[in-house]
């Protein structure tokens, strides 16, 4: 996957600043309307953490649910059986989604 530009970057870094300040989602994704949706996706941290994600650990369902309903993220809900079964093969590829679900 190509790595997000360097406008990414800085849009996705203003937006997670605005969400530490507790602002409204639609005024802190301003920034994220000058580049594209595919480039926000493609951004990630250098923990390999993308924005979805630091959304979730900082607590801020509003910016969640605002990134969900303008298309930033789809989620993928496993079904229970499904994530039981390989919970001990993969978790981390079902928690993402199990977070979104109970964060909202």
């Amino acid at each position: 996957m190509t790595p997000a530009s360097d406008e990414a970057d800085q849009a996705v870094r203003q937006f997670i600043a605005a969400v530490r300040k507790k602002q409204d989602p639609a005024r802190a994704a301003a920034p994220l309307g000058k580049v594209t949706k595919d480039d926000v996706m493609r951004w990630a941290d250098e923990n390999e953490l993308d924005l979805l994600h630091h959304v979730i650990i900082l607590n801020h369902p509003e910016s969640l649910d605002y990134l969900l309903k303008h298309g930033y993220f789809q989620v993928c809900i496993p079904l229970a059986s499904d994530y039981l079964i390989k919970k001990k093969e993969n978790v981390t590829s079902y928690c993402s989604s199990l977070d979104c679900v109970l964060v909202l």
